[in-house]
């Protein structure tokens, strides 16, 4: 079904708001050759200490898994330090991730 839909779209990449992270979905893009690129990522403190309780119950199945769906995404433009570093103890390789700003609320209009 992910394949159908990054197929039909026949994206040339896709852009992802903030941090929805769908794996199967990353993966499909990977495999298509279709860049994901995270613009105004951010993890709450809630969704952060989340992942964090999973760890540590599952984190012999969760890291790996999602060090992988990670590793698909081409980049990751995170709001503030401290989002990118908790993009990166979730799995996001290091020097795939950037911090921008909010990218929504940061732009200057003319």
């Amino acid at each position: 079904m992910c394949s159908a839909r990054v197929a039909r779209g026949a994206a040339g990449y896709v852009i992802v708001l903030e941090t929805e992270i769908w794996p199967n979905f990353l993966r499909e893009a990977r495999r298509q050759d279709v860049p994901v690129l995270f613009v105004s990522g951010k993890i709450s403190d809630r969704s952060f200490s989340r992942y964090q309780r999973y760890f540590g119950r599952v984190g012999f199945f969760l890291r790996p898994f999602l060090r992988s769906a990670l590793g698909s995404a081409s980049a990751f433009l995170m709001q503030s330090e401290k989002d990118a570093e908790r993009i990166r103890a979730l799995g996001a390789p290091g020097d795939r991730v950037s911090v921008s700003g909010n990218l929504k609320y940061d732009m200057e209009l003319s």
